[in-house]
């Protein structure tokens, strides 16, 4: 999205606390003083949904009230351990931060947007990877946003980033019928109205 801008993947996890920091990605950023919005590398971290810390973080994201419409649902589908298919390669929540000096515990307030990704086999055809949901935290949702929100393109940076860490993968999307005209934009394909899908 910034062609000066470089993603570089990062691994880098504390022993206690299994969340990841996997790569960065381009976001927006208002900056006062110059009244203007300027790009900024956003963390973009990774839950391991076997280790507690990880899940209870996870729990504690959903809980803060710029997440709570999706925590609910986010929260049945990682405490049925019985939901992963034969299919599924792996089920992981992605969180885009403003960037912390360690990941050994996560500061919710830091915490700009979430993602669910299914990953399927390989060797299993017709089943595409899918984003589950992607939620931006509410100030900076496109119907909540002012011209001086701190952050702006979050939703854009963290399909960025999933885009990237599954570049040879195509990637299928069930969209809310608000984010309709989302996901054209992200070079996604249009099957019908509501799914949409991206090839890598």
């Amino acid at each position: 999205m910034y062609p000066d801008m470089k993603i570089d993947s990062i691994n880098n996890s504390a022993p206690a606390f299994c969340a990841t920091l996997v790569t960065k990605t381009p976001v927006l950023r208002y900056y006062p003083a110059a009244k203007i919005y300027k790009p900024f590398a956003a963390d973009v971290i990774k839950f391991d949904k076997t280790n507690k810390g990880d899940l209870d973080t996870v729990k504690r994201i959903c809980e803060h009230a710029d997440f709570e419409s999706y925590g609910a649902y986010l929260l049945k589908l990682w405490d049925n351990d019985k939901w992963n298919p034969p299919i599924v390669k792996s089920n992981n929540v992605y969180a885009i931060t403003a960037p912390q000096r360690n990941y050994d515990e996560v500061d919710i307030n830091n915490v700009l947007g979430i993602a669910e990704f299914v990953e399927n086999k390989d060797e299993i055809p017709n089943y595409y990877n899918q984003i589950m949901f992607l939620i931006t935290k509410k100030p900076y949702q496109s119907k909540n946003r002012t011209r001086t929100s701190e952050y702006a393109k979050i939703g854009e940076g963290m399909t960025d980033a999933i885009k990237q860490m599954f570049s040879n993968k195509a990637i299928y999307v069930f969209a809310d019928e608000d984010a309709t005209q989302f996901w054209p934009k992200q070079g996604f394909k249009s099957i019908d109205s509501r799914r949409f899908i991206y090839y890598g």
